[in-house]
């Protein structure tokens, strides 16, 4: 059987969802989300340029390795992509090798890395990732790309329809998913439990799509991170 390179296999995957899926949002509504898009990111790196230089100096202070991390996400009809955040954990072979999934107390995160992840701080450079069109301010949250290659086909045809999300009706719920994560068993647990719950949540976003919504959504997002 001869081989397929991954860059081959993953345009495969983005052709066969283009054609297995029955677009369900309107024109209209992409279009009036994409310039909401643009013009709230725009925004927010603008307003928070300052605050993105202080939380680089802490990183870089508080252990050696990058600003940012970038990790590779399943994107919208199948195509990868750079994730971008603020760095959290320390840069040696334990972060990268470890599960894709962090844990409660997880001896991979920096003490300022734990702060970040947190308050969600080091969600802010997904902006960038936005205004690149790799992402929306709303959507379903993207997944490893390792997880997200195993969900069924139909799940992968409908959630990946659309562009993944900085935050979602899902993560909303879900803002607390470190704490509920523990033990040598968490991946399991993340697995078998919650994924299979924020998949449906995910599912239901696709299917009802709405700018009222989408606005709920931020309005939450931000009640969620007032201390």
């Amino acid at each position: 059987m001869p081989e397929v390179s991954t860059p081959q296999l993953f345009e495969n995957i983005e052709e066969e969802l283009k054609a297995s899926f029955v677009p369900r949002r309107r024109p209209l509504i992409s279009a009036l989300k994409r310039v909401g898009d643009i013009f709230i990111s725009v925004l927010i790196l603008i307003l928070a340029s300052p605050f993105f230089l202080y939380i680089a100096l802490r990183i870089k202070h508080g252990s050696p390795g990058p600003v940012f991390f970038k990790g590779d996400r399943m994107g919208r009809f199948g195509k990868p992509f750079k994730i971008l955040k603020f760095r959290t954990m320390y840069e040696d072979d334990r972060s990268y090798k470890g599960a894709p999934v962090t844990a409660k107390d997880d001896d991979r995160i920096t003490p300022f890395g734990k702060y970040l992840r947190e308050t969600k701080l080091n969600e802010l450079p997904q902006f960038l990732n936005v205004l690149k069109g790799e992402m929306s301010i709303v959507g379903p949250r993207p997944e490893d790309l390792n997880i997200a290659q195993d969900w069924p086909e139909e799940v992968k045809a409908e959630v990946l329809s659309v562009r993944p999300g900085i935050t979602s009706p899902a993560s909303v719920i879900y803002r607390d998913e470190e704490a509920l994560l523990h033990g040598s068993g968490f991946m399991d647990d993340y697995l078998k439990t919650i994924l299979p719950n924020k998949i449906r949540l995910d599912q239901l976003y696709v299917r009802n799509p709405s700018i009222f919504t989408d606005l709920d959504v931020i309005a939450m997002t931000a009640l969620t991170l007032l201390p």
